[in-house]
């Protein structure tokens, strides 16, 4: 055995399971049955029924499973198991901790089958009975000093073996070699003093291998830590206990075998005394052949009768096997019925709290979508009231698009809460959950409307504003557009007024026109154009005729000038060539001469008078045209 790095409870956990192991299946053979693995063969509690009956040398005679399936049905037959043994063998289970689910659930963990196989090992094969033993000490000698006291009176006759205790004892081989010899002087091949002379590794390699071979005693221990005195004095007892029930079992079948033979001695008498009183009544035999061949006859029908009875039995048996199984299952269903029952009560119970809360949350809901559709009544008013500005009010009109797709998702929130509820209806167990999460939300959403509509006050005053702005900018528009409008006239005056006295002030005409064509002309050409770019046609055609007008008054101003010039040069020279005769000629040329000047003068100063009146004119356009400009 490989046990070598493995804990103290290791190695004896697993010395146990092999040698209860072949225990088993050793005891249980006398049955026809076996045991080859603790983990799983003893769960259905069958072999431990049989098992339990050997060992008490009795019957239980509780009826159990035979062929249990289920859990329950194998927890059952164990249970039965264990009380059969409390009632036998006096162990109390309770105070020992042993439960029907240790055998269950043995592939899981395996200790507590193991303590209590120990235990019954303890009292059934090592509990044996030492005659002419002396003990010194007070107290009870408990099944391993029994044991020990055991292997030191069968091995006292032999040399070189001295039993004191377990560590020590055994660590050389020879008390092993020693019970081997004992089973069979011939099992070892040697003598006695051929085994002294081996060292004490080669003794127990060879013994143990031995008795494995032709004793039948499994190889539990290791050589290693007999030799070196650390092997568990458990692990020791328990090996030397099956060279105890080696040899007893080899005792107990010599005494069988010659009991056997007495009895066929024995037979043999009998039958040749039989023999003997057959030809004595071979008379009688024939007198009574007849009688004989009705009683078989008898035979033959009571053993018909007897088997069919057998039959019956076994079949009513079967079916009370049945019913009890019926029965179990019955009052298994009716424990969980009323499981069912009582947790249908709860989750009704339950399902009525939740209905109660979940209308006290739908009024919650229906009042909120009250006050959401009073928010959107409203949102549509302000989306009609806001939809004549919507040129001039983009920017609010966005912000408004805003708050209407906001209260449509908040819209579309209140169907998805809606459809929420309606699976929250069916997952009754989660609707106080769900519940808390929805009366947050509808606080959210309750924030949401407060903070729409501190928007749409917000929204509101702005709106007022800007119409305000849209009023005062109106009101500009028509106060320019009526300035536009006598700058406008204003200027077609003075171009008519400049067309009109064109031809005067050049001189060519004494008469001023009446219908100005060029004036009308550039009214029509300008009509069609932007206020922006007429006020700048306007603008240059004023400066252009400034500018000429300058021209013509500064053209006349030199003609006169030159006119009045040459006129006084000839008055010189008419003074020169005529003489002074009279003085009455004299007075009318002189007459004649400030006539003349005087018509001159009066020339000029009427067109002088005329032309400052162009300027007076023009000054008037100028400011009048100065004025609308600055109200633009």
């Amino acid at each position: 055995m490989a046990t070598k790095g493995m804990k103290k409870e290791e190695k004896w956990q697993i010395i146990q399971e092999k040698a209860f192991t072949g225990w088993m299946a050793q005891t249980l053979a006398k049955r026809q049955m076996t045991v080859t693995d603790l983990r799983t063969d003893l769960e259905d509690g069958i072999l431990l029924i049989n098992f339990f009956e050997l060992l008490a040398g009795s019957k239980m005679k509780e009826r159990y499973d035979s062929s249990p399936k289920t859990r329950i049905q194998k927890v059952t037959n164990c249970h039965l198991a264990l009380r059969f043994l409390e009632r036998e063998t006096g162990i109390n289970m309770a105070q020992s901790r042993y439960a029907a689910e240790d055998f269950v659930d043995a592939h899981k963990d395996l200790r507590n089958v193991l303590g209590l196989l120990w235990t019954l090992y303890r009292r059934f094969r090592m509990n044996v009975i030492v005659e002419s033993t002396t003990r010194t000490g007070s107290g009870k000698a408990g099944p391993e000093e029994m044991l020990l006291e055991w292997v030191k009176s069968q091995t006292a006759s032999y040399s070189g073996v001295t039993i004191t205790n377990y560590r020590t004892s055994f660590s050389n081989g020879l008390a092993f070699a020693a019970l081997c010899h004992l089973y069979d002087p011939e099992i070892l091949g040697h003598s006695w003093e051929e085994i002294l002379a081996m060292d004490p590794r080669a003794v127990l390699e060879f013994v143990m291998t031995h008795a494995e071979r032709k004793m039948g005693i499994s190889r539990l221990l290791d050589v290693d830590e007999i030799l070196e005195g650390t092997v568990d004095d458990r692990a020791l007892a328990l090996y030397t206990s099956l060279f105890h029930s080696a040899i007893t079992n080899k005792k107990q079948m010599a005494d069988i075998a010659t009991k056997l033979d007495e009895v066929t001695e024995r037979g043999a008498l009998e039958k040749k005394s039989r023999e003997e009183l057959v030809k004595m009544n071979y008379d009688l035999t024939a007198n009574l052949a007849q009688a004989n061949i009705q009683i078989e006859e008898e035979k033959k029908r009571w053993d018909a009768t007897h088997e069919e009875l057998v039959a019956l039995r076994e079949q009513f048996l079967a079916q009370q096997r049945l019913i009890e199984e019926k029965d179990r299952e019955i009052a298994l269903l009716r424990q969980n019925l009323t499981n069912v029952e009582t947790e249908r009560n709860t989750l009704l119970a339950k399902t009525l709290l939740l209905e109660e809360r979940n209308n006290q949350l739908a009024e919650q809901i229906e009042a909120t979508q009250v006050l959401c559709d009073a928010e959107q009544t409203k949102n549509k008013k302000l989306a009609a009231e806001l939809k004549s500005v919507k040129e001039e009010l983009t920017a609010a009109l966005n912000k408004v698009a805003s708050l209407t797709e906001a209260v449509q998702a908040k819209e579309g929130g209140e169907k998805v809460l809606t459809e929420q509820l309606a699976v929250e209806e069916k997952k009754t167990r989660s609707l106080v959950e769900k519940k808390a999460l929805l009366e947050e939300h509808l606080q959210e959403v309750e924030t949401e409307v407060e903070a729409l509509k501190s928007n749409l006050k917000k929204e509101t005053s702005q709106k007022e504003k800007t119409e305000n702005q849209l009023n005062e900018h109106k009101e500009q528009f028509r106060v320019n557009t009526r300035g536009l409008a006598v700058l406008r006239r204003n200027l077609d005056q003075h171009l008519d007024d400049l067309h009109r006295w064109q031809k005067y002030l050049d001189g060519s005409s004494t008469e001023i026109d009446v219908v100005n064509e060029a004036a009308g002309a550039l009214a029509e050409k300008i009509s069609s154009l932007p206020f922006i770019e007429q006020l700048n046609v306007l603008s240059e055609r004023l400066e252009e005729e400034n500018v000429e007008m300058t021209n013509v008054l500064q053209e006349k101003l030199a003609h006169t000038a030159a006119t009045k010039g040459g006129k006084a040069k000839a008055s010189a020279k008419a003074a020169a060539s005529t003489t002074a005769s009279t003085e009455t000629s004299s007075s009318s040329s002189g007459g004649s001469k400030s006539a003349t000047a005087t018509e001159g003068g009066d020339d000029v100063s009427d067109k002088s008078e005329k032309r400052p009146h162009s300027k007076s004119e023009s000054g008037r356009h100028h400011k009048n045209r100065s004025g609308s400009s600055g109200g633009h």
